[in-house]
């Protein structure tokens, strides 16, 4: 639907390495951006982690 400003996208994003510092960055890119739930292995590495961000449109 053209026009239409409500949609939603979900989108997954897998980082190598430097995952909790890329997540920062979009974080930091985008307004209204928070980062959620971010568990860590006990070597430092983040497991699953969430975040939601609004483009600009």
């Amino acid at each position: 639907m053209i026009g239409n400003t409500n949609q939603q996208i979900t989108t997954f994003l897998m980082f190598e390495r430097k995952d909790e510092e890329a997540m920062n960055n979009y974080a930091s890119v985008f307004a209204d951006s928070k980062i959620g739930k971010m568990l860590h292995n006990p070597d430092g590495t983040v497991m699953p982690a969430t975040f939601t961000f609004t483009p600009a449109i």
